[in-house]
């Protein structure tokens, strides 16, 4: 047997074979959801999420469960989405501050 790339060359007394063989899959790569507003990054896996609602309950302006995208950052201070984040009972939401520093010229 030989093999040349995706080609595996079966050679017998009587007869050859070529089998195709596809190259191995690359696992597709799976971004989080991640939202901004230049003070916090907020990031949302959904496979933790256990839809308890308790993010749209407390900032329904902010976590619009009808509405894509879902997140909207600019509808409450940041202070008050930081809060509501830490009560996501699955952690499906973080959130991190932004480590930009905004420079006076």
């Amino acid at each position: 047997m030989y093999l040349i790339d995706n080609l595996h060359i079966f050679i017998d007394d009587f007869k050859s074979y070529v089998v195709i063989v596809p190259p191995k899959p690359i696992p597709m790569e799976v971004k989080e959801n991640e939202f901004t507003n230049g003070e916090i990054t907020v990031t949302y896996e959904p496979k933790k999420c256990m839809h308890a609602d308790i993010c749209a309950q407390g900032l329904s302006e902010v976590f619009r469960t009808s509405v894509i995208p879902w997140i909207n950052l600019d509808a409450a201070d940041s202070e008050k989405i930081m809060a509501q984040i830490e009560k996501c009972p699955s952690k499906a939401l973080r959130f991190s501050r932004s480590t930009t520093e905004v420079l006076s010229v």
